[in-house]
């Protein structure tokens, strides 16, 4: 992974929560103080006239409206979730600095589903910086019949770094964002899940490192 590519997540939410409509803050990722918006602008992973795509499954996905994904900024193409919340604060605070902003999320997506519209969801948007959560439905799928799929953790971080290498290939300069898996023990998710699913959240943390 190339180091300088890379911006752990709390680095970037930190830069987009500095930029909120008076003290508001993302608390994300233990992410609780904001920084002022004119001394968050100077330290910004995000610059002027950047485009800025949120990929992943549902958590990303957040019921957004796909028949305008192709609009940059649009609320409805950016769905109800993190994505949109992150989008709103920058662009109410950093107005006329002509950021555009995707979310191509997709609700039930494995990394290799990913990577089957990687071209058209990723490369042709050609994001100055990405951000990726994707896992949850890659051991979900293993653990329920109806989905037919025997993907391992393996499998998983191969799927993975194959994707970064592609995305980088073709994006030497984006800017990439890798985000942890998680889930909370309610619904399907219960202690079957343990301790499987820490493993597809280290291979995350290790790809985002």
């Amino acid at each position: 992974m190339k180091k300088n590519n890379l911006i752990l997540r709390r680095d970037f939410i930190k830069s987009a929560a500095a930029t909120a409509i008076g003290s508001a803050t993302l608390a994300i990722s233990g992410c609780n103080s904001t920084p002022s918006a004119s001394k968050a602008k100077k330290s910004s992973v995000i610059e002027k006239d950047f485009t800025i795509l949120f990929q992943g499954d549902s958590i990303t996905d957040a019921d957004r409206d796909r028949k305008r994904d192709k609009i940059a900024n649009d609320q409805r193409a950016l769905g109800t979730g993190y994505a949109f919340s992150i989008a709103s604060r920058l662009l109410a605070n950093r107005p006329g600095e002509g950021l555009k902003i995707y979310n191509r999320g997709n609700s039930g997506f494995k990394v290799f589903q990913l990577a089957r519209t990687w071209e058209r969801n990723c490369l042709d948007i050609k994001p100055d910086v990405l951000s990726i959560l994707i896992g949850v439905n890659d051991i979900w799928h293993t653990m329920d019949e109806r989905f037919n799929y025997d993907g391992t953790v393996e499998i998983y971080e191969n799927d993975y770094r194959a994707l970064l290498k592609r995305t980088f290939k073709a994006l030497p300069n984006v800017k990439l964002v890798i985000c942890e898996p998680f889930v909370l023990r309610c619904g399907v998710i219960n202690d079957k899940w343990f301790p499987q699913f820490d493993q597809y959240r280290a291979v995350a943390k290790k790809n985002g490192r």
